[in-house]
C-alpha cells in the first residue's frame, strides 16, 4: 500500500523515520562521521514545513526552535517561524517573524508576501502595497501570483475596484486553476457593479474543483442567483451549504436567507 502523502510504499516508511532520527541525532556510524549543524537545522526545516501542510504547527514550532538554535539568523527558518505563528492564531508573533526574515534576506519574496498579507490583515495597506509589490514582480518568484492574489484583495479591501479587478484578472488570465481567491473577489466587484452574468461565473469557478475550500463562495453564488431571479437554483445551493457545513457561519446565513424566500 502506498502512503497517501509520501507517495511511498508504506513498508518503508519505518526506514525512513530511523534515517531521519539518525541524521538529527548523529546516529554512530563506522566513521563516527557527525552531521553538521546546518544540514540538521536544513531536516528540520524541511520537517516544520511538513508539519505546517499537516495542519500541525506545535510540532512546526518544536522544530524550528531547535533548528534557529543550530543556524540563528536564518531567513528561512523565521519565514517558516511566521506561518506557525499564523497557524497558532498569533498574528503579532507571526508579524515579528515575517519581518526578521525580510529583514535578513531582503530578496525573500515569499516572505515578503506573508509579511504583506500580515500586515493588511492589521490595517497597515501602505507598507502591505509595497512588500506585495516587490513580490509580485519578482520575475524568478514562481507562486508570483499568490502575491497578485493579495494586492487585488487590498485594493478591494480599500474599495480601489478598478485596480483590484486589473490584478485579479491578471491572476486568472495566467494561473485559472490556482485564482480561487481571485475568482471569488473579482466576482464580489462585479455584484457590487451589478454585473451579475459575470459575478456568477466568478462565484462558480470559485467554489467547484481545486477551490472547494472557499465556502464563502457558495453563499455568494446563492444570493446571486436570487439577484438574478434563479430562486429554485438558489435555494438548492443554500440547501447544500446547510447540509454540507452544518453549523458554520455560512450555514447559518444561507438558513436565514432561505426562511426569506417564497
Amino acid at each position: 500500500m502506498r502512503n497517501p502523502v509520501l507517495g511511498l510504499p508504506s513498508a518503508i516508511l519505518p526506514i525512513l523515520m530511523l534515517s531521519t532520527q539518525c541524521l538529527l541525532v548523529g546516529c554512530a556510524t563506522s566513521s563516527q562521521k557527525k552531521i553538521p549543524d546546518d544540514e540538521r537545522s536544513a531536516l528540520l526545516s524541511n520537517m516544520a514545513a511538513a508539519s505546517l501542510s499537516d495542519g500541525d504547527p506545535t510540532s512546526a514550532y518544536v522544530e524550528l526552535d531547535e533548528a534557529d538554535h543550530l543556524t540563528p539568523n536564518d531567513a528561512h527558518i523565521q519565514y517558516l517561524f511566521a506561518l506557525t505563528y499564523f497557524q497558532k492564531h498569533e498574528p503579532e508573533k507571526a508579524l515579528i517573524a515575517a519581518k526578521r526574515a525580510v529583514a535578513i534576506d531582503p530578496n525573500f519574496s515569499e516572505a515578503k508576501n506573508t509579511l504583506g498579507r500580515l500586515l493588511m490583515e492589521k490595517g497597515d495597506y501602505a507598507p502591505a502595497e509595497k512588500y506585495l509589490r516587490e513580490s509580485a514582480t519578482d520575475m524568478k518568484f514562481r507562486d508570483a501570483y499568490v502575491a497578485r492574489i493579495n494586492l487585488g484583495i487590498l485594493y478591494y479591501k480599500q474599495g480601489r475596484l478598478d485596480m483590484s479587478e486589473a490584478e485579479l484578472s491578471r491572476v486568472l488570465a495566467s494561473e485559472p486553476e490556482l485564482g480561487c481567491s481571485a475568482a471569488y473577489y473579482r466576482g464580489q466587484i462585479y455584484l457590487q457593479q451589478n454585473k451579475l452574468v459575470e459575478a456568477q461565473h466568478d462565484f462558480e469557478t470559485s467554489s467547484k474543483n481545486y477551490c472547494t475550500g472557499i465556502f464563502e463562495a457558495r453563499l455568494a453564488l446563492g444570493k446571486t442567483l436570487i439577484k438574478r431571479g434563479q430562486t429554485e437554483t438558489a435555494k438548492a445551493k443554500l440547501l447544500e451549504i446547510e447540509q454540507t457545513h452544518p453549523n458554520s457561519p455560512e450555514a447559518l446565513e444561507a438558513g436565514q436567507i432561505l426562511g426569506g424566500l417564497p
